[in-house]
């Protein structure tokens, strides 16, 4: 059985069911904020945190629609209150006004069409005080994202259970993407697993403790062992007990990256549904004759099996 604990890293105990997996695919805690109401600054930071994919398309969604709104405004007023613009179609005057309103904004004046009465100028310039205030949004915004440390540390797909010394151990790789050196690289491990009491299930947590926890430098890749012995919360446990428990193992990485001169931390988690049993990992890294040692990131994920022992031959009496 597991090794009871009261160690709580802060992530509470009491479940109402039962599936329900600590850390995302993404490294996120999966917990849904409600109720804390809107604010500005939640709003820039969720921009800022954001995947790019989906922030390009926040930006450029705005940027059509505000601009499709002065358009319709110009279109209601009258396109005569640009100069330059011809009458049609709504849909000819629309895209007139639309383009002029991307010029406006931008600040770019091609000098083709011009506003000439009172209430096109009222309009071009709430759209250019618009357009000044979005843009340095969006700057401050990139320049948010391009600033903030972040981490580059690949983690391996998968967890695996393979003999160590005298009994097994829980192993997994880690490298960094990125060309520059991290330093002070420190890793800690949680081990989390349901417990059914009462009828109600609680988290339970133990620590991991690691064969090497911490490394000065991590220019190569890095195995990270947990020593299955006597004394982990892993011993004497088999593959259906650990799916049964929805066992999932925890990991948070401390470092120092050399380039921006701060501290960054990354996150992952296991769950046993991402453990190989009997397996071992393959190098991922291999010296040249000039000395240097190539890295190949991409094979971080990959693994072989591990020899089966020969049967025993039957004894044949003759």
């Amino acid at each position: 059985m597991f090794k009871q604990s009261n160690f709580d890293p802060g992530l509470g105990t009491r479940l109402k069911g039962a599936n329900n997996r600590v850390l995302g695919e993404d490294g996120n805690f999966n917990v849904i904020r409600s109720g804390a109401g809107f604010n500005m600054r939640d709003g820039f930071q969720h921009l800022v945190n954001m995947s790019w994919p989906k922030f390009l398309l926040y930006v450029f969604l705005a940027f059509g629609l505000i601009n499709a709104l002065f358009a319709e405004f110009y279109v209601l007023g009258g396109i005569e209150g640009l100069q330059g613009a011809t009458p049609g179609t709504w849909l000819h005057e629309f895209k007139q006004a639309f383009f002029f309103s991307v010029q406006t904004s931008a600040t770019v004046g091609y000098g083709h069409m011009a506003p000439v009465q009172d209430w096109s100028n009222f309009l071009a310039s709430v759209e250019t005080l618009i357009g000044l205030m979005g843009f340095s949004v969006i700057t401050g915004l990139l320049y948010g994202r391009f600033s903030r440390p972040r981490s580059s540390v690949i983690f391996s797909n998968n967890a695996i259970i393979t003999p160590f010394k005298e009994f097994k151990a829980f192993q997994f790789k880690i490298v960094n993407r990125r060309s520059e050196t991290l330093m002070d690289v420190e890793v800690r491990l949680t081990l989390t697993y349901l417990e059914k009491v009462n009828g109600e299930y609680l988290r339970r947590y133990n620590t991991m403790p690691l064969e090497l926890s911490s490394v000065v430098f991590m220019p190569l890749t890095w195995t990270l062992v947990h020593y299955i012995n006597p004394d982990s919360p892993l011993y004497g446990l088999d593959e259906a007990i650990l799916k049964e428990r929805q066992v999932e193992v925890i990991i948070q990485l401390k470092a120092f990256d050399e380039t921006y001169n701060q501290t960054i931390y990354s996150r992952y988690s296991y769950p046993v549904s991402q453990w190989l049993w009997n397996v071992k990992f393959v190098q991922s890294f291999t010296s040249m004759e000039n000395g240097q040692t190539v890295v190949y990131i991409d094979k971080i994920h990959d693994y072989e099996p591990l020899p089966q022992p020969e049967p025993e031959a039957e004894a044949v009496l003759i």
